[in-house]
């Protein structure tokens, strides 16, 4: 029998568990100070309400289902990330960059203001702000996601080498096999792919995300030592900064100033200028080249630099503006010409251009707001996009980013009005660095008109220029470039190799002499190109009307002579200089290592187009008079003063090495060709073979003095195992000439 009294007890426990006090995460101040109950109800509690009182409650940052304080979360956030920190170095123990990172490296000076500065794991004192978002890691939601590496296809226009070098390619091979009829012409890859080429990337995102952003940029504002530091900045102003003077010397040095002098301080340095002051010398540790010292080695201390400045300037490109960081940008295309990174050369220069335009640096109206000095700084750094924009619209064959009409600021002026003292200050020690950049600005501008009219800016248009539409542009373009010429001063007059052998004196001045009279005589190959390319297309078997052929054999062997002419100048000049000043470039007359490969390539491709047009048996009955035959045993001398130089240029560097494989590949094929009388019967194929087979004859004896000779212009060290031959055997192979003709594009 149940009991009578159930119902009421569990009425009476129901009634004692609603009147429990509620837990509130936290009462109200005046509750707090009576020591009441509070039943933090908000804005006003009930007790508060009945008296009268103002009812406050302290803020509290902190989530409410937080189970631990937040002092403590934050703590543990400092352990990870100093942990995260200590890996990172131990990692760094193992790379190949350890050594040049620990000893020649240090943090900045602590300041008296400030402690903290770039050491531990807080965040740097500077000036201007930067994101805190973290890089994705490479897992999802899921698990572990694995990455494979990626291809992507690169557009390489008309005006870019690789497009010269699958013309010349495609005529080698016809003139190969064209008398075996029954035997098909192998098509080249590149030639069905039109202008696309597949370039490699590494997977995405790449291993070193996996380290924290904080990490990240405590590296990041780790400099060198104090000397160390100061020689090269002081190399990079009287290399780089000689040739592309948009930074200020002084009004950096000032800023530099500031973190190594007496009363050291941080509060005023921007990470725009610091990453600034990493790519300079990046910049100065790439272009220096030592006996000794080879690229890898060069590469693996400048990346460190690269890196950093990257990480403290790239998401304020993406996000901002500045002058500073639209100069790290072009110092970052300007570094990143010389390694094998084309999709990133072209990515940060877009940002640099896209970060001009944003701040105005093209726009005259926009120019006058601001004082004397900092005015030239914009107008020097906006010219700087032009000049770089220019180059890797020729080098990669792509549009222009900056089309010509934007330009209409002044050139820059070496004499400022200084904005307090009204004192007339030069821009730097040297004026003819100014007038140097100024000339290069004048000759870029032809460079621009030279893509627009005969390149069709280079868009891979499929009409198709009449023959003496473009014989036309074309000396109109030589017109231009001798206008140019004769506006230069005398201080800056082009030279040639007799010139530089009884060179004496300035160093500087001839050094801008050299440099400017090989941009010349490019931008001359450059603008006679397109003609050539109409002799190596008849040769190729691509149809032409009769009219347009017999327009070319007219007009066009003048247009060749010009352009061998200025091939032969770019290798005269460029052998001479390396033979006057030694195993390295750098401590002469010369610029870059990457431009001077790039001269010199250039001009070795035209020399071997020329060899291709003269060694056709079109040429005797359609070309000119004997009288005006090119000597072809000078053309094959050139090719080999132009691998001497190439290989000299530097020491394990891929990029040189890749470029005299494919030099010394194309000199022993035109030899092959020569010595066969352009191979009427049977072809070099069979010539080849039959050195092979044969143990006594001509055969042999010609094949092998051909593959002696060639590898005689090699450098000593020169490996063919990094390309996947063995050894001279390969040029004996059967299956060679096919590969050479069909093989990919081996540089930028």
């Amino acid at each position: 029998m149940a009991d009578p009294l159930s119902p009421g007890l569990d009425e009476a426990s129901q009634e004692s568990t609603s009147r429990k006090r509620k837990r509130i995460p936290i009462a109200c101040s005046a509750c707090r100070a009576r020591k009441s109950r509070c039943d933090g109800q908000r804005p006003k509690c009930s007790s508060c309400i009945e008296q009268s009182l103002d009812c406050i409650y302290a803020s509290n940052t902190a989530p409410k289902d937080a189970l631990v304080p937040k002092l403590y979360l934050d703590l543990v956030e400092a352990r990870l990330a100093s942990v995260e920190t200590d890996i990172r170095r131990l990692k760094s123990q193992v790379s190949s960059t350890h050594a040049s990172d620990q000893t020649g490296n240090r943090s900045l000076p602590p300041s008296q203001t400030d402690p903290s500065l770039f050491g531990g794991t807080g965040t740097p004192p500077f000036h201007d702000a930067i994101s805190s978002e973290r890089s994705p890691d490479a897992t999802d939601g899921v698990g572990t996601v694995e990455f494979t590496n990626e291809e992507t296809w690169a557009y390489f226009g008309p005006s870019s080498n690789i497009a010269f070098t699958r013309i010349i390619r495609r005529t080698l091979g016809h003139l190969l096999h064209k008398s075996q009829a029954t035997m098909p012409i192998p098509l080249s890859r590149s030639s069905t792919q039109g202008n696309a080429l597949p370039v490699s990337r590494p997977s995405s995102p790449q291993a070193d995300l996996s380290v924290s952003w904080t990490a990240n940029m405590v590296n990041a504002t780790v400099l060198p030592d104090e000397p160390q530091a100061t020689m090269l900045i002081k190399q990079f102003f009287s290399e780089t900064g000689m040739l592309f003077p948009y930074i200020n010397e002084v009004k950096f040095w000032d800023t530099y100033g500031t973190l190594t002098g007496p009363g050291r301080r941080t509060a005023g340095i921007r990470y725009s200028w610091l990453g600034l002051l990493n790519m300079m010398l990046a910049m100065a540790i790439s272009t220096a080249i030592q006996e000794g010292v080879s690229m890898e080695d060069r590469y693996s201390q400048s990346e460190i630099y690269f890196k950093r400045a990257k990480t403290l300037c790239l998401d304020q490109m993406l996000t901002g503006a500045s002058v500073e960081a639209v100069q790290v940008m072009l110092l970052m295309t300007q570094y990143l010409q010389g390694t094998h990174r084309s999709i990133k050369t072209w990515s940060i220069h877009g940002l640099a251009v896209r970060g001009a335009l944003q701040l105005g640096l093209h726009s005259t109206q926009a120019l006058q707001r601001f004082d004397p000095l900092e005015r030239e700084t914009r107008i020097r750094t906006w010219y700087g996009c032009v000049a770089l924009d220019r180059t890797l619209s020729m080098t990669f064959g792509r549009p222009p980013s900056i089309p010509q009409n934007f330009i209409r600021t002044l050139l820059p002026c070496h004499h400022v009005i200084e904005h307090q003292s009204r004192q007339t200050i030069p821009w730097s020690p040297e004026e003819k660095s100014t007038l140097f950049y100024n000339a290069t600005i004048t000759l870029y501008s032809i460079n621009a008109a030279v893509i627009q009219e005969l390149y069709g800016n280079n868009i891979g248009d499929v009409n198709v220029f009449a023959t003496a539409d473009m014989a036309s542009a074309v000396f109109h373009m030589e017109q231009q470039l001798f206008n140019w010429q004769s506006s230069l001063p005398s201080a800056l007059q082009l030279v040639d190799a007799p010139d530089v052998l009884s060179a004496g004196g300035d160093t500087l001045g001839w050094k801008f002499r050299v440099i400017l009279s090989l941009r010349y005589h490019n931008l001359r190959i450059l603008a006679h190109r397109p003609i050539l390319d109409r002799f190596l297309q008849r040769m190729d078997g691509t149809d032409q009307l009769a009219h347009e052929a017999a327009t070319l054999s007219q007009i066009g062997h003048m247009s060749k002579t010009f352009c061998l002419s200025s091939a032969q100048a770019i290798i005269e000049i460029t052998s001479v200089c390396m033979e006057k000043n030694g195993e390295v470039a750098m401590s002469g007359f010369l610029g870059a290592w990457w431009f001077t490969l790039y001269y010199t390539l250039n001009a070795s491709l035209v020399i071997a187009a020329i060899m291709l047009t003269e060694l056709d048996e079109y040429n005797s009955g359609v070309g000119a008079r004997q009288s005006e035959a090119v000597d072809i045993d000078r053309l094959d001398t050139d090719l080999e003063s132009a691998l001497s130089i190439m290989s000299k240029l530097d020491t394990q560097n891929k990029i040189l090495d890749k470029c005299v494989k494919f030099t010394a590949t194309l000199r022993y094929l035109l030899q092959g060709l020569k010595k066969q009388g352009s191979c009427p019967r049977g072809g070099i194929d069979e010539g080849v073979n039959m050195g092979m087979s044969q143990e006594h004859g001509v055969g042999l004896n010609v094949n092998g003095d051909m593959v002696s000779s060639m590898l005689e212009t090699l450098p000593h060290d020169f490996q063919f195992n990094e390309f996947g031959f063995g050894s001279e055997d390969m040029f004996k192979s059967p299956a060679f000439i096919d590969n050479f003709t069909r093989q990919g594009d081996l540089f930028w």
